[in-house]
């Protein structure tokens, strides 16, 4: 971006199946997303997801914003102590989840139950999709449940790095 390079170790970063294998912890949610192609909206999924203690953030490689500068500009620096789970695709991830005893959760204006009322599984996949189109049809075939955002002023949604922070602080709270 400034004509500067540099090669950087984050050993935070793992692959998702992987992560999901070597960690039975008893108590561990994720975000994922899929399709979410605003660096930006990456980035500051990134930064409150994990100031809001969410275990880690599964990026798929194919879809979605990949970690470039904008990213990092946009988490201010945060990447570099966020736990990151990349995958090829998000389908496997999640089947492998299920498989392990994690509920899948989507994020839906919809359709959704209320998310501050809804009880969580203690291992939980929260997914968010695309800014526009949502998730794909065959992430909505691997969801348990949907979730949504109570909206007030007929507000239709929030921008999805906004919804992220509602559900990495609802999370938080509950902890």
């Amino acid at each position: 971006d400034q004509g500067v390079a540099a090669d950087i170790h984050t050993p935070d970063m793992d692959d998702a199946i992987h992560f999901l294998e070597l960690n039975q912890r008893e108590n561990l949610q994720l975000i994922a997303l899929e399709g979410i192609t605003t660096p930006a909206n990456v980035g500051m999924i990134i930064r409150s997801c994990t100031a809001l203690g969410i275990d880690g953030i599964i990026l798929p490689r194919k879809g979605t914003a990949k970690l470039d500068t904008l990213v990092i500009k946009a988490s201010a620096g945060v990447v570099f102590q966020s736990t990151i789970l990349k995958c090829e695709t998000l389908a496997p991830v999640l089947k492998k989840a299920q498989e392990l005893g994690y509920s899948i959760y989507g994020l839906s204006g919809e359709k959704g139950k209320n998310i501050y009322t809804e009880t969580f599984n203690k291992k939980s996949i929260f997914v968010l999709g695309n800014e526009t189109e949502g998730v794909s049809d065959a992430i909505e075939a691997l969801i348990n449940k949907h979730l949504s955002i109570p909206m007030a002023n007929g507000v239709e949604s929030l921008n999805v790095a906004c919804a992220a922070t509602v559900v990495a602080s609802e999370v938080m709270r509950r902890k």
